[in-house]
């Protein structure tokens, strides 16, 4: 028996186009390209690297409330360097603090190392000269604010700036609020008018000193606040602008003053009859003519 064939089509699809990316060595730019060229710089000697690493010595500017980060970059600079003497790391300390109010401290605290035998040369000696350097830059800032506290003084009405101001610099000054030279310093730099008045008051204390100061300056300023209340007045209304229409002048407008010669014209012109030489104004005419 014979089976016919059947013959299909096969369906051909497109060709389909394959885009292909080019590949990047990213590490290409790390190769090194062997060279015959022999370089002829020379290379930096290893103590020179060494000595150019090394940190500057360090530099007081009689910045005294950074005592604790001078004090730091010395021992950093001794560490690298080398020096482990502690009289000589005190000594270079003091050479390097050249303010005009501590030559004295300076000079006394050199002869005094210069003193020290060479077997107590240890740790301890940098310790103790690191806590005396500590008590001296205290000293010098609380002086300083002192110096501050007795310049400072009170502007106009400005009572709670003052009292801010104040109480920051006592602050660093270590001046409690029982302390005598704290209600002293206090009432010093207060203006003149409420200075007499807290006088005359009795005062126990810096807090008392300030309660007065505070409530004197209120009254002050209520008082202020009053009169010019009182004395002010109310805005003036706008006026409403009235245009202004030509009228007949009357003699009436002219008793006080001399007619402008406007007004003379119309008059002449309005009763020629008028004696305008014998009479100063048409009333006194009038008047004239009744008692006659």
């Amino acid at each position: 028996m014979h089976t016919p064939y059947a013959y299909t089509k096969t369906k051909q699809s497109p060709p389909r186009i394959v885009r292909t990316q080019a590949y990047i060595n990213r590490y290409d730019v790390l190769r090194i390209e062997n060279t015959n060229e022999d370089d002829d710089t020379e290379e930096t000697p290893l103590i020179e690297r060494v000595e150019k690493a090394k940190p500057p010595t360090p530099i007081f500017n009689n910045e005294w409330e950074q005592i604790d980060n001078f004090i730091r970059q010395n021992e950093e600079y001794y560490r690298i360097r080398g020096i482990t003497s502690s009289n000589t790391k005190a000594t270079t300390t003091l050479s390097l603090i050249k303010t005009p109010d501590t030559m004295q401290w300076n000079n006394e605290l050199r002869k005094w190392l210069k003193e020290i035998p060479d077997e107590y040369d240890i740790p301890i000696l940098w310790d103790s000269f690191v806590q005396e350097l500590k008590i001296k830059a205290k000293d010098v800032q609380q002086t300083s604010t002192l110096t501050k506290l007795n310049d400072l003084k009170m502007e106009g009405l400005e009572i709670k700036t003052y009292i801010d101001k104040f109480e920051k610099l006592a602050e660093r000054a270590d001046l409690t609020a029982t302390n005598p030279d704290t209600t002293y310093l206090f009432i010093k730099g207060l203006t003149n008018p409420v200075r007499t008045n807290i006088h005359k008051k009795p005062i126990y204390g810096y807090q008392m000193a300030r309660t007065y100061a505070l409530d004197d300056v209120l009254v002050t300023r209520m008082a202020q606040y009053l009169v010019r209340s009182q004395n002010s007045t109310p805005p003036k209304e706008l006026e409403k602008l009235i245009p202004e229409t030509k009228k007949r002048p009357l003699a009436a407008d002219y008793m006080n003053e001399p007619p402008t010669k406007q007004a003379r014209i119309a008059r002449l012109t309005t009763n020629t009859n008028f004696p305008v030489k014998t009479f100063e104004s048409r009333r006194q005419w009038k008047a004239n003519q009744r008692l006659a």
